[in-house]
């Protein structure tokens, strides 16, 4: 049984990835190993601040109508009913979105004047960073089907051309930006690495629920070890990081931005990216960086 919790009885703490970095699996693999539900922010900051008298909670009768309903889109059918909660109320919250202004103090002097919490309060945030050559194949096929169940449609030709090469220059500076505000502009965040999640999922699942201080029922793991793939099922596609897709030129723009991003994972004393298990890795992963840093002891959190 999954639940909400009663409002503000757990730290916010938002899930926060690049689109199609496997958000929904990891919500599915933290909702299996707590019993609590997560969400996708609702509502907004500057909604839940402009009508602080509005209830913005619904009954758990009215969120699974909705579900019934197909009121809570995709991932509600899905049966991620946290769709349909507040972010006061679930485990985690997703989000795509650089980070917003998180009190007073960072609001002021910005376009956005509202911020949801006091300058005493932390801000965390679990971060999941993947591979961006597979993102961003994801996220054009995505944009496409509209679903977030990968299709076995072939869709080779939205991988060629001017407008692809397009797609992906801006979507991979936009990968190294939204990972690196993230990082800096939380007080506490976890980095999870979807490479190494999918490799040792437990492990890496298990750190997750210690950062977010929670104590999971080893019955409710074991769950979690015997359906390990979830319900948001993403099928095998032909569409996959090969040199026509991504011209050499465009590979080495794309590494660029991961070599940056792993040195500002480095600088802030992370473990480092598994360079290794990304795409085009054997042309474009040493770059004759000081082996001094690979062997390092790393954290999991900053401050």
């Amino acid at each position: 049984m999954t639940r909400f919790t009663r409002d503000d009885t757990l730290e916010v703490v938002r899930l926060a990835s690049f689109p199609r970095s496997r958000n929904t699996w990891t919500r599915y693999l933290l909702e299996t190993a707590t019993g609590i539900f997560t969400s996708s922010g609702r509502p907004s900051y500057t909604n839940y601040l402009r009508h602080p008298h509005e209830d913005w909670r619904l009954d758990e009768k009215q969120i699974w109508r909705g579900a019934k309903l197909g009121q809570l889109g995709e991932l509600g059918e899905l049966g991620f009913i946290g769709e349909g909660g507040m972010w006061t109320q679930t485990i985690v919250m997703k989000t795509h979105v650089m980070p917003q202004p998180w009190n007073k103090t960072e609001a002021d002097g910005t376009s956005q004047v509202l911020a949801a919490f006091a300058d005493n309060s932390t801000r965390r945030a679990v971060l999941i960073i993947r591979d961006p050559f597979k993102s961003f194949i994801s996220l054009k096929k995505y944009g496409q089907t509209q679903s977030v169940l990968s299709g076995t449609a072939n869709l080779t030709e939205l991988f060629r051309g001017e407008k692809w090469a397009e797609f992906v220059m801006y979507y991979a500076q936009f990968w190294y930006d939204l990972n690196r505000r993230w990082l800096e502009a939380t007080n506490a965040t976890h980095v999870v690495t979807y490479e190494r999640l999918t490799r040792d999922t437990m492990t890496e699942l298990q750190a997750m629920l210690q950062f977010l201080e929670i104590e999971p029922d080893p019955r409710r793991l074991e769950c979690v070890r015997r359906h390990m793939e979830g319900r948001a099922h993403n099928r095998q596609h032909t569409d996959v990081p090969d040199e026509a897709t991504y011209p050499l030129w465009l590979r080495a723009e794309v590494w660029s931005r991961i070599h940056q991003l792993n040195s500002h994972l480095r600088d802030r004393g992370y473990r480092p990216l598994p360079l290794e298990h990304y795409s085009f890795a054997e042309q474009f992963q040493d770059i004759g960086l000081d082996q001094y840093f690979f062997d390092q002891p790393y954290m999991t959190q900053s401050t």
